[in-house]
């Protein structure tokens, strides 16, 4: 390590001690972990902070779509259907939706496949393929909103994209990385 090296190493390790500014856009809020443990929620414009003892998270408050991708369920009446579908939503409460939640978008997509899956399977293949005064999207909406609402989201909507029937081959057997060669 030459002398420019360790100087070098020096002056890093005294900026990232020095506070921080960011500035944070219009459309995100956030929370600042302080020492771990202490929680304080920060909106939009200039936040200063101590890189040494705090972390900041952010997310995006303004409107989001959220693509859910396919799967495969089972009507009421026994018809195998692959279904995807699209949620926009907001976040409202970034403490709940940070803080409380770990990896949140993930948490928010597998909620809402549940919901897909839970409402859709309580109808049968005609009322699906209907969806008269979007029965089914009100009411893909409204579970959602439930579900969400105790995660900081508010759920403008989650309708259907894609639905068709299905048929499900299951094979069963060895795969050929599962056999062992024994000499």
């Amino acid at each position: 390590m030459t002398f420019l090296d360790s100087v070098s190493s020096v002056f890093q390790t005294f900026v990232n001690i020095l506070p921080k500014i960011y500035f944070m856009p219009a459309y995100e809020s956030g929370v600042l972990f302080i020492r771990g443990k202490h929680i304080k929620k920060v909106t939009p414009g200039p936040i200063f902070f101590w890189p040494l003892t705090t972390t900041i998270e952010t997310c995006p408050t303004t409107r989001q779509v959220l693509p859910i991708p396919s799967q495969t369920c089972s009507t009421i009446d026994g018809k195998t259907i692959v279904l995807a579908g699209v949620l926009t939503y907001k976040v409202v409460d970034v403490v709940q939706f940070l803080v409380e939640n770990y990896e949140a978008d993930e948490s928010v997509r597998e909620i809402v496949s549940s919901v897909l899956r839970d409402v859709v399977s309580e109808r049968d293949w005609k009322s699906l393929q209907a969806n008269n005064r979007n029965t089914v999207d009100n009411a893909l909406t409204r579970k959602a909103a439930l579900m969400l609402s105790s995660y900081g989201c508010d759920v403008e909507k989650l309708r259907i994209t894609s639905l068709a029937p299905a048929q499900v081959y299951q094979i069963f057997g060895h795969s050929p990385l599962s056999y062992s060669h024994e000499d």
